[in-house]
Parts: C-alpha cells; structure tokens; sequence
C-alpha cells in the first residue's frame, strides 16, 4: 500500500532507470503455457512496457509476463504512486472500522489469542480495529516507510518499514498473519505465503483479501472497458500481478500450506463521490445475496485458512 507523494517531493526518473520487464511461468503450477487475454502499455517518465495478461492453460491462474521486474514495480510505486490502486483505495478511500468489522468478527471465533501480524498494513486500520478487540497483541509490516510512519502515528503499534523476507521474525511466532490487498501486488505468492506458514503457530491463522477476477474481466474488460476507458482492458498490470478467482485463489493458499475454512465476500474499500459509494455499497449487499443463494463469488475474495502441517 503506497502513501501520497506530493508533486513537488518527486525527483525526474533517472535516465539510466528505464522501466525492464521480464518473463514468467505461473507461480502456482510451474507450467509455461499460457493463453494471452490482453496487452497493455505502461508508461512512465518517458519509459514504455509492453505488459501481457494470461491465463496458464493447466491451472487457469490469471497472471502477467511479461511483466514489470521488481525493481522497476518500485518505481511504480515511487513515482507514480497517486495513480496506483493501493493509492485510491487505500488512501483517498475509507478505511474505517466498519470496513473490517465483518473479518474482525470471523477471526474473534476462529483464531486464538496471541500475536497478530498485518503484512502491507498500509496505515494501519486493520491493525486499529484488531487492536481494539484486546485479543491480540498487534503489529504491522508496511514496505513503503511513509505509510509505515503514518501507521505508527495512527496505531501507537510497532510497525516494521521492510519486506517480509526481510523482516526477520522467527518461526512460529504469530497466531494471526493478515494479509489485506496483498497477494495481487507479489512478485512471488506461492514463496510469501510459504514464509507466512514458518512465521504462524500451529493452527495459526492466515487471513486474505483480494480482488475478484470474475468480476473485474465483467467491469474492466471488453465492452465496458472500452467505453470506460477506450481499451479493451484496465486491468492495471503494472502493479497488479495476478489476478484471483476464487477457485485460483483456494488452489493457491492449499498448495502453500494451508487449509481454506471459509471464504466471504469482502466488503468494498470505498472512494470518490458520495454515490460511488453508495453504489459500491448496494453492489456488496447484491453480490453477498448472489452468493448466499447461488454459490457464484462476484464480490471481493476474503477468506480465512489454517496452517496445516
């Protein structure tokens, strides 16, 4: 999650930092055939990448490659930052308690007391909400140190400015890892969530949200797309690296690891004018209802496992 750079606060894009991307087999079966579903360009300060969107023939994981390479997403992230998802929702949206009521009440009757870790706290509304309960002892990991600072100042919570991998916590050491608006952004799912399984106890806790594909290829493809935004697809692949249905989804968390016990719609993260959200809102009692009596999972993929041995 990115935090707000003012204009004046951002050097120009150094020259020899061109934008570089690289190619990749699905991270959640290895296989390399893919059917490519859209091509879209990112520009940046003058440098251009021509990003693919596929679809991995075996285990139909939706993914990007060629893509952006680590270092140059953190120039996404650095100079285009108030253009980023992270950006609109997270910062420019609300992120209220009542956001997170819902998953705060699921983990009250599932996971036990103990430590409680937010991976990509951003600036700490979760880990405020979860605090407030008195069951958990809580801190955050946050790469961007704005948002991290900002976390600090918002939760009085320890909050460490750093990757994961970086992080170093040791094993069996969180009974809770929450990992919200998270998983789309890696590089690496499958490795990140392999770490989160050594860094939680026995039978600990993972909580999960992320957008839905089968409802973005609905809203940001095709028709609409072109109408919206004069292309075929928005789908933002410069920051987003994979995108989830819930069946992808399930599959990756069990080949981590872990042991799904419930997925939920999630509610929205809201911004923009008083009827974006109404509207955002409507649509998550809508898709929750759809789900209810259907089973067909349009909504944000919010979902609860268990480390399994």
């Amino acid at each position: 999650m990115i935090t707000e750079i003012q204009e004046k606060d951002k050097p120009e894009l150094n020259p020899p930092q061109h934008l570089i991307t690289e190619v990749v087999s699905c991270n959640l079966c290895g296989a390399n055939q893919h059917t490519r579903l859209f091509t879209e360009e990112y520009n940046l300060q003058g440098s251009q990448a021509v990003l693919g969107i596929n679809r991995c023939d075996q285990c139909k994981l939706v993914y990007v490659s060629p893509r952006l390479n680590q270092a140059s997403t953190s120039l996404v992230y650095r100079y285009d930052a108030e253009h980023t998802i992270s950006h609109n929702y997270c910062w420019e949206g609300s992120s209220s308690n009542s956001r997170f009521a819902p998953l705060i009440s699921r983990l009250e009757k599932t996971a036990r007391p103990g430590r409680l870790l937010d991976v990509g706290c951003g600036g700490g509304h979760f880990l405020q909400a979860a605090a407030k309960t008195g069951i958990w002892q809580v801190e955050g990991l946050e790469p961007s140190a704005e948002a991290a600072e900002q976390a600090r100042q918002f939760t009085n919570c320890k909050i460490k400015a750093c990757f994961l991998e970086e992080a170093d916590f040791p094993e069996n050491h969180f009974s809770v890892i929450s990992m919200l608006g998270v998983l789309e952004h890696l590089h690496n799912p499958t490795g990140i969530l392999r770490q989160v399984h050594h860094l939680l106890e026995e039978n600990g806790t993972l909580a999960v949200y992320v957008p839905n594909y089968s409802y973005l290829r609905l809203k940001d493809t095709g028709l609409l797309s072109r109408m919206r935004f004069g292309k075929s697809s928005h789908l933002c692949p410069q920051e987003h690296l994979f995108q989830y249905t819930q069946t992808t989804l399930i599959n990756l968390l069990e080949e981590s690891g872990f042991e799904v016990l419930r997925s939920d719609v999630g509610r929205p993260f809201v911004h923009g004018s008083r009827w974006k959200r109404t509207f955002k809102e409507s649509a998550f009692l809508s898709v929750n209802l759809l789900k209810h009596l259907t089973g067909i999972h349009l909504g944000g993929l919010e979902v609860i496992a268990r480390k399994s041995e």
